[in-house]
């Protein structure tokens, strides 16, 4: 089982979880049908808090939450292997979002959000462009593109 983070109550029962185990968000979410800048202004001052830390950690303490076996086709999209799940493949094998001209390359994913991207005679990549910068990583490892970060690419 997984939790996907969907949570299925009534509303009485959420209001009276929220107000034994999260108090200070009961005000935040007493407005009823509240207007755009109201609801910023609500999401703003929010506590940076999950709903499983906040509420459903203490509920699962006291007993009455039930988990549900639930099949309805969920995939985890954020990671670049979505792309080879989820979007449509040339001939030989890519995906291609953007600004991307492929020539003679096989089984990789191109994402551009920025410039022209140009990729030639590889296979197996991942290359992704956006306006701060790109990356570009064997499609076997694009599970760990976030070691780039740790060694400092965001900086």
């Amino acid at each position: 089982l997984w939790n996907a983070g969907m949570f299925v109550g009534g509303a009485e029962t959420f209001r009276v979880a929220f107000a034994k185990h999260a108090p200070a968000l009961v005000p935040l979410c007493a407005a009823r049908r509240p207007s755009a800048a109201a609801l910023r202004a609500i999401y703003a001052a929010l506590p940076r808090i999950s709903f499983d830390f906040a509420v459903m950690e203490g509920l699962s303490r006291e007993g009455g939450v039930a988990v549900v076996p639930c099949d309805c086709g969920w995939d985890d999209v954020g990671g670049y292997g979505a792309f080879d799940r989820h979007c449509r493949h040339d001939r030989a094998g890519n995906v291609g979002d953007g600004r991307c001209t492929l020539v003679d390359v096989s089984d990789s994913i191109c994402v551009s959000k920025g410039p022209k991207v140009g990729v030639l005679g590889v296979k197996g990549l991942v290359v992704v462009a956006t306006p701060d910068g790109v990356i570009v990583a064997d499609k076997a490892r694009a599970g760990e593109i976030k070691k780039l970060f740790a060694a400092g690419l965001e900086g």
